[in-house]
């Protein structure tokens, strides 16, 4: 392997994953690096093909070594900026460590089994593919035409329609039935080529084995960062890497099917991502790789306006969806007694009718029952194609139907699929392509691209139901008590709640009372986007419940302050007690937030809008501090903590206005004073990881104490009293020595304080 071929392989995957990490900003964890990996790879040789048209020039045999240096810059400049980022502002983008109970031997023998079956698997593809030049079927005579054609020519030679090359006089002219499809794997190959030295076919075709690779990487990421249980993500991963169909299209490379499904299952895993946690990164990251798809095949461009209706259909409201609903059908009775016309830019004019689909480019679509339901049922189910994927998806759907009502990224994937299913449907059953499904050649292929969608929903719908014991029984959480109650009755699945009530209060509950702190995150998140969605009715007039202990896991053990023991920062280990000081606050920060949502009633929309969004950032900081524990050498729980903060919430429950001024403004209030004498200590012993963390944790800690002093002054106004003299005698009261200082007055004052407030503050100060 010559140097040059080593670097294609590489310098793609070096640019592509360091433009990923500098947007996600991901933490050290072995899901983040296949995320990086995976995703890095396809996005690199995409930057390959979009470069290649601008630097190449006529000298296409040079490819590489005229792209190589942009992509290396590229790659420079990225890693860079992931590297100034993820100190300043580092993400979580739930690719944290998610605990787990220890796998037994022998399941940790079978995930071992299955993981070295797929290394084989991929190495004997690889070596298929480097034993043959390319096999003599539509790969050889439709894909690499151009690439090879222009390779040799040493030149991008024009490509026409057949008519139009019987009608040439340029010599230079060539033609092909696939002439209008992109030029993505055209690049791809001669990034290959020229790197190899010549066209050899084998060491281009070796490519289609590292986008297989590239794909298993994002999708065990992705899963493993959603919270998919180690088992259960090796053996879907194995599932969808045993498929013989793609397992042939490695062997056998050249289509660009393959691509599309790697680049569709990019797309797919990241809008999983994005479905469950609403993180906008990685909803930008699937926009991205599913505005990749048109640059593969000209039907990627159908499968990229699935993945972006969907994920449009799910951001409106409830009330949207009605409306968009009644348009629907609407259109469907326009078309019905005339049809309708819509001009497209450089495509022409669209006219739908009846039965019948007009499109100026690309002519006429008569649309008409075609009874090829026994090919099709053949292609999926007889031939073999898929092993039991298509036996086993519908009675894992059947199995957990109910949850896809209630998962938020179960749903999106349900619906992806679905439409895609529905499209394919459409295409077979009505159109001439129904000639495809009966000669079972391009109807696989389109079912292979859609694939990854099947292994995502699969991926949802599996997860907690992997890792949780049997529903209908109490379960021993962490804190080693069962789990009973109403968060062990009817809306549990696997101890992580699914919030499918009506009522916010009953959601904020569940969240309140989980023990397990990756669960919590977990359900923090789909409440919160499901409260986003508006699919909370009015509230329960039932009275709160005394909560004396929130949701919380066994470890930490819970001392008196006195009793902590005071580590110094110089060592690993004080700089871990330090993070999981923190961690600890912010957990309970999740719990205190959640106990605002769930015990004050009858207020304002924006106050509970607030306080979601206050535990979303708390969930955040506590992911980020877990990550970074890690990375030490621990997990929460391996230091004793004490239970000041939900002291204070036990003391202040009866009254949403001493909760107000007492928790955000008094308790979280001291970390805004603290907080910066940490940094400047961490930052003195070169931690800089940490600081980063501590600097975010400040910043948006800022904006949580104006949230409790903005309630607070407005529980004043309805109470009748003034703020000030409240917040003095509740002071007075419940903490007659004063306040510690010294105080961070800037970070006071946009928090809500007033200077008046700060100076009292400050003249009683302990």
């Amino acid at each position: 392997m010559s140097p040059a071929y080593l670097g294609a392989w590489l310098l793609p995957v070096w640019a592509g994953a360091a433009l990923v990490a500098a947007w996600l900003r991901p933490p050290r964890t072995g899901a983040a690096l296949a995320v990086l990996l995976g995703y890095g790879h396809l996005l690199g040789l995409v930057l390959v093909a979009a470069l290649a048209p601008f630097v190449v020039g006529e000298a296409v045999d040079h490819t590489f070594e005229r792209v190589a240096p942009w992509l290396a810059g590229i790659a420079i400049v990225a890693s860079a900026l992931a590297l100034v980022l993820r100190r300043r502002w580092p993400g979580d983008r739930g690719l944290a460590p998610v605990a787990a109970a220890p796998l037994p031997r022998w399941l940790w023998a079978l995930v071992a089994l299955m993981v070295l079956a797929m290394v084989w698997r991929v190495w004997m593809l690889a070596g298929e593919a480097l034993l043959r030049p390319t096999f003599p079927w539509d790969a050889w005579a439709a894909w690499q035409v151009k690439s090879k054609a222009w390779f040799l020519a040493d030149r991008a030679l024009p490509f026409v329609a057949p008519a139009d090359w019987l009608l040439a006089t340029d010599p230079n002219v060539r033609t092909l039935p696939s002439w209008r499809y992109p030029d993505f794997l055209t690049w791809l190959q001669l990034w290959y080529a020229s790197a190899a030295g010549g066209w050899i076919e084998p060491a281009v075709n070796l490519a289609w084995s590292g986008a297989l690779a590239a794909l298993a990487l994002a999708a065990y990421g992705q899963w493993r960062g959603l919270g998919v249980p180690l088992w259960l993500a090796v053996a879907l991963l194995w599932g969808l890497l045993s498929l013989p169909l793609v397992d042939a299209h490695v062997a056998l490379a050249g289509y660009a099917d393959l691509w599309l499904m790697a680049m569709f299952g990019l797309a797919v895993f990241a809008g999983l991502h994005w479905a469950r946690t609403r993180d906008r990164a990685h909803a930008l990251l699937a926009l991205a790789a599913a505005l990749c798809l048109p640059l593969i095949k000209l039907e990627g461009a159908v499968w990229a306006g699935v993945l972006i209706a969907v994920s449009a259909w799910c951001c409106v409201a409830v009330r949207t969806r009605w409306g968009l609903a009644i348009l629907a059908i609407a259109l469907v009775v326009l078309l019905a007694v005339g049809g309708w016309a819509v001009p497209l830019p450089g495509l022409g004019e669209l006219r739908l009718g009846w039965g019948r689909i007009e499109l100026g480019a690309v002519g006429t679509l008569d649309l008409y029952w075609r009874p090829v339901g026994e090919a099709v049922v053949a292609a999926l189910f007889h031939l073999p194609n898929w092993h039991l994927l298509w036996y086993l998806l519908p009675v894992l759907i059947a199995w957990r139907w109910r949850r896809i009502g209630a998962d938020s990224a179960a749903a999106w994937a349900a619906r992806v699929l679905g439409v895609c299913l529905s499209l394919l449907f459409v295409l077979f059953f009505f159109t001439d392509a129904s000639s495809w499904a009966v000669d079972y050649t391009s109807a696989n292929r389109l079912f292979m691209q859609i694939v990854p969608a099947a292994f995502a929903l699969a991926a949802a719908l599996g997860a907690d139901a992997a890792a949780a014991p049997s529903e209908g029984r109490p379960r021993p959480g962490f804190s080693g008590r069962a789990e009973t109650g109403r968060i062990g009755r009817s809306r549990r699945r696997g101890g992580c709640p699914i919030p499918s009530m009506s009522d916010l209060h009953a959601a904020a509950f569940e969240c309140l009372m989980l023990s397990d702190p990756d669960r919590k995150r977990a359900a923090t998140l789909r409440v919160a986007a499901l409260h986003r969605d508006g699919a909370f009715g009015p509230a329960s007039a039932a009275p709160p419940m005394p909560v004396p202990t929130p949701g919380r896991p066994e470890r930490p053990r819970l001392v008196p302050p006195r009793e902590l023991a005071q580590r110094g920062l110089g060592t690993p280990a004080g700089r871990a007690a330090l993070v999981h000081a923190v961690a600890h606050i912010e957990f309970n920060a999740i719990n205190l937030a959640w106990d605002a949502v769930y015990r004050y009633r009858d207020m304002p929309a924006a106050f509970y809008a607030d306080w979601i969004g206050v535990a979303v950032d708390e969930a955040r900081h506590f992911g980020l501090l877990a990550a970074r524990l890690a990375e030490l050498g621990h997990r929460y729980g391996d230091f004793d903590a004490h239970d000041g903060l939900w002291e204070m919430a036990r003391l202040t429950a009866g009254s949403c206005l001493e909760r107000m001024a007492l928790v955000p403004r008094v308790l979280e209030a001291r970390g805004l004073d603290v907080t910066p004498g940490m940094i400047e200590r961490l930052r003195s012993v070169g931690d800089r990881q940490t600081v980063a963390i501590l600097e975010t944790i400040l910043r948006e800690e800022v904006a949580h104490v104006a949230a409790g002093s903005r309630w607070f002054a407005w529980c004043c106004a309805r109470a009748g009293c003034e703020p000030g003299d409240t917040f003095r005698a509740l002071i007075e009261r419940h903490l007659p020595g004063g306040l510690r200082g010294p105080f961070n007055t800037d970070a006071r004052l946009q928090a809500g304080f007033s200077a008046q407030e700060l100076a009292e503050l400050g003249a009683r100060a302990a």
